[in-house]
């Protein structure tokens, strides 16, 4: 059977997207630990930092493949190279912004996109003068 972009294939589960919300918020607060040189962190103290439940953090980490071990935690490196890779901020995406008014303008000034793995390389809109 082929399967399509919307579809999850038998090896990959597909993410719920709550999970995928969620994730982002789990990448930022373990870049803050190993920024700090911390090297395991619990799914509590995760939990308790973003404002979820322990369980719900480990569901959702589950699906990534991030491996924790009981009453050690999760690896803040491996965590960090994990969701990184996971969330595309790995490779560069290149794209172009419809819409240039104030916020569109803001994007297209903004150089720390490119840390997530996206480049806008042009922006369109309706006023030619933008």
């Amino acid at each position: 059977m082929k399967t399509t972009a919307n579809e999850p294939s038998a090896s990959s589960p597909r993410v719920p997207e709550p999970t995928l919300r969620r994730l982002p918020w789990y990448l930022s607060y373990v870049q803050l630990l190993h920024a700090d040189g911390c090297e395991s962190v619990s799914s509590t103290r995760i939990a308790q930092a973003v404002g979820v439940s322990p369980s719900l953090v480990a569901k959702d980490l589950s699906y990534v493949s991030v491996d924790g071990r009981t009453r050690v935690g999760y690896r803040v490196a491996d965590m960090v190279a994990v969701l990184n890779d996971f969330l595309g901020f790995t490779h560069q995406h290149r794209a172009c912004l419809f819409g240039v008014g104030s916020l569109g303008a803001a994007l297209l000034q903004d150089s720390g996109l490119i840390h997530f793995g996206l480049e806008i390389v042009a922006g369109f809109d309706v006023d030619t003068e933008r």
